[in-house]
């Protein structure tokens, strides 16, 4: 077999061994044999290597595979990822700090944890979507279920469960990736940067027949007949708001 168990341990002791199996309960005892965790409350790891390098630059990269939750027991916790890894880890040694390019998969811990993990590494970071992808109730059961991710070239991606469609968008949108562009340090504002972005126009002048007096006195006031201009001094007709104001003028 190509696949090799690793002896890496975990916080709760050495990491268990998978068996080939088809687990409890199945169709065909032969044809839906897979790699089946035996230990419960254990971690597990296991690798093989691929029969030779790849790179997904300019084509599509799609990771599938099956993942069955048949014993939900001891609250039941389990992450059921996979990761690829580059062609020079060593197996023996394979664990939770070997590095790797990509993390996918399910991840269910009681029902405070409820996800489709999809991790990333971006020179020696590890990023993780937010936010998670959620799984609902019957999408973490005790039946098989098909996990598909697809990364395209653009840098966008779509994950599927069952073959129907759970997230899609770009990587640059739900994972902390560095700017596509930034700022240059060395530029500075040109000393005739206008930062205005509107300015009187130096062409306009008042209308002549612009009226500037808000108040005009009362062309029809008359002097009362009792008015003595001895006594009252001259007569000043009230004054009345100027019909023809149009307000203060600005250019």
């Amino acid at each position: 077999s190509r696949w090799v168990h690793s002896d890496w341990s975990g916080n709760n002791g050495p990491a268990g061994k998978f068996e080939w199996s088809a687990g409890k309960w199945f169709a065909d005892g032969e044809a839906q044999k897979g790699i089946r965790t035996s230990s419960p409350m254990h971690y597990h790891s296991i690798s093989a290597k691929l029969p030779a390098n790849f790179s997904n630059r300019g084509r599509d990269l799609v990771v599938q595979f099956t993942v069955k939750h048949e014993d939900q027991g001891f609250s039941f916790c389990s992450g059921g990822y996979i990761k690829l890894t580059g062609s020079n880890i060593d197996q023996t040694t394979f664990g939770g700090e070997t590095p790797y390019y990509i993390m996918f998969g399910p991840d269910i811990c009681d029902y405070e944890v409820s996800r489709i993990q999809l991790i990333f590494n971006w020179k020696g970071v590890n990023l993780a979507r937010t936010p998670d992808i959620p799984l609902a109730y019957d999408e973490r059961d005790e039946f098989t279920h098909i996990y598909t991710l697809q990364l395209r070239p653009d840098n966008t991606y779509k994950v599927y469960l069952d073959l129907k469609e759970k997230s899609s968008g770009s990587l640059h949108d739900y994972w902390a990736y560095p700017n596509k562009t930034r700022d240059d340090p060395t530029d500075e504002k040109p000393d005739d940067w206008v930062e205005a972005k509107r300015i009187i126009d130096p062409t306009v002048t008042k209308p002549e027949y612009w009226v500037n007096d808000q108040q005009i006195l009362d062309p029809t006031a008359l002097k009362p007949e009792e008015w003595d201009d001895e006594e009252d001094g001259e007569f000043q007709p009230p004054l009345i708001d100027n019909p023809g104001y149009k307000g203060a003028w600005f250019p």
